[in-house]
């Protein structure tokens, strides 16, 4: 009879300690939220620096991945309408493949999206573990 009363006070502990802490949800394109405050994974970084180092190399890849694809998307594009410009002033050739490297990179970078997800929920569920467990 001791053991199963026991056993429901633990559980009824660990169960009242893990709704009590601060628990970090993935809300998708690349966003999370914590205490009822969304950001993105810089934020993440600097918060996850002071209160759980585990989760930090996670939002810390996200951001750099996501710093990444913006910079090649705006290479992407300004490729893109800078060989539409040479194309419309008669300079196929130049115009053709300024267009193609444009398109490629737009192509190249926007798959990471993915990737980037999925370290942003890595940490999420790393910051998770560190809470839960400390």
């Amino acid at each position: 009879m001791l053991k199963p009363v026991l056993l429901f006070i633990v559980l009824f502990h660990l169960l009242g300690a893990a709704s009590a802490q601060e628990i970090m949800r993935s809300l998708g394109n690349h966003k999370v939220e914590l205490a009822g405050k969304k950001m993105r994974p810089g934020k993440a970084l600097n918060l996850a620096n002071s209160l759980c180092p585990m989760a930090s190399s996670h939002f810390a890849k996200a951001k750099k991945m996501r710093t990444w694809n913006i910079l090649i998307s705006q290479f992407g594009a300004t490729e893109v309408i800078l060989g539409l410009l040479a194309i419309e002033q008669g300079k196929m050739s130049f115009g053709v493949a300024n267009a193609a490297v444009g398109g490629i990179a737009l192509t190249f970078f926007s798959d990471r999206d993915v990737e980037i997800q999925g370290e942003v929920e890595a940490g999420v569920k790393a910051f998770n573990r560190c809470h839960f467990f400390q």
